[in-house]
């Protein structure tokens, strides 16, 4: 974004960080890490929209191309202190002052242009989240993340081993980690993820299908839900029909009564998924593969959704939209799931002390 030209009046964008970080006062409210997504997507903007009225409080680290900003800095309202990404760590020991600050991700400089996939941006967002997640491994009770929106697709042909950060959280923390989206009163929790459909039978397994129950109830609870009531989503049309037409309903029954037995919750199922979502008696569904949950989710709009992680010990939250190359660099970004995300962020963390 060579081309961008700020008023003569405009504070500097970055400001180094002075003091060597020797005094900095040890603060008692989370460490928010933002990755800035792809720099060609919508992540910069939404980032820049929504990160300044978190920073009154919080200490406010934008993870990633910081030129990819430059253009958005009049929503950022003050300054961008930059820090060193090996800073992070001393971060978590000594504290941030609340703030925003920012951190160039290691390796070469990207080009930066909105709208358009590349492997060099796949690289840079690929490289901002190792560096995040690196930092939040570490010190899961000192910081949250929350990540910006990626595309698969330049990060495969780059070559890198991403799939999704759910799987690679999980991976990092050696876990099973659960995806909850969440719109509004809506909450969809999922079994499997970015899978072919015609892989999706073999992950149908009782002890899977109870180790998700568990988890999703877990999660709930910290929502303030003590008794969650969860609605498993048959795989086949109408369930099954008592496998007239499809056996993998056979699976779901009994890790339905196992849970239950568990006093965690209750669960029902396996209810058909073209008439589960009607109904309003349950505090959360757990959808079998990517589409039966995502589809419902987003009727309800992107602005007003976002992505929790369940499963892993620290917080991790996303807006539920993606890189939008097709608006990016057009100013017209709506930050709301971001905010929502950041705000989701900021409970959650404050619910693990």
């Amino acid at each position: 974004m060579g081309g961008f030209r700020g008023k003569s009046s405009d504070p500097p964008p970055y400001l180094p960080l002075k003091g060597g970080g020797t005094n900095l006062k040890l603060m008692s409210n989370p460490i928010l890490i933002v990755t800035l997504g792809d720099p060609n997507g919508i992540g910069p903007e939404v980032a820049a929209k929504s990160a300044g009225p978190f920073a009154a409080g919080h200490a406010v680290v934008l993870v990633g191309p910081q030129e990819s900003l430059l253009p958005w800095r009049r929503f950022l309202k003050r300054p961008v202190i930059s820090i060193p990404a090996d800073r992070l760590q001393v971060a978590a020991r000594d504290g941030l002052p609340p703030g925003l600050y920012g951190v160039e991700p290691p390796g070469p400089p990207v080009l930066i242009s909105p709208g358009r996939m590349s492997a060099g941006a796949a690289r840079a967002a690929f490289r901002s989240f190792d560096l995040a997640l690196s930092a939040l491994k570490s010190f899961p009770a000192r910081f949250a993340l929350i990540t910006g929106p990626v595309a698969k697709e330049p990060m495969l042909r780059a070559g890198l081993p991403f799939t999704g950060h759910t799987g690679v959280l999980g991976r990092a923390f050696g876990v099973h980690p659960v995806m909850l989206l969440m719109a509004g009163p809506l909450r969809v929790a999922l079994l499997t993820e970015h899978i072919p459909l015609s892989q999706v039978p073999r992950h149908v397994q009782t002890d899977k299908i109870l180790e998700t129950l568990k988890i999703l109830s877990s999660g709930l609870r910290r929502f303030g839900l003590r008794r969650p009531r969860l609605c498993v989503l048959g795989l086949n049309p109408h369930a099954g029909e008592g496998g007239l037409i499809g056996t993998e309903e056979k699976k779901i029954l009994p890790a339905v009564r196992a849970f239950n037995r568990l006093n965690l919750g209750r669960a029902t199922g396996p209810i058909p998924a073209d008439s589960a979502y009607t109904k309003s008696s349950y505090d959360a569904y757990l959808a079998l593969y990517h589409d039966q949950g995502l589809i419902p989710v987003k009727l309800h709009g992107s602005a007003g959704v976002i992505n929790v992680t369940l499963g892993i010990p620290a917080v991790r939250t996303s807006p539920a939209h993606g890189t939008a190359y097709d608006i990016a660099g057009r100013g017209i970004a709506d930050p709301r799931s971001m905010r929502l995300a950041i705000s989701w962020a900021v409970r959650l963390q404050r619910q693990m002390k």
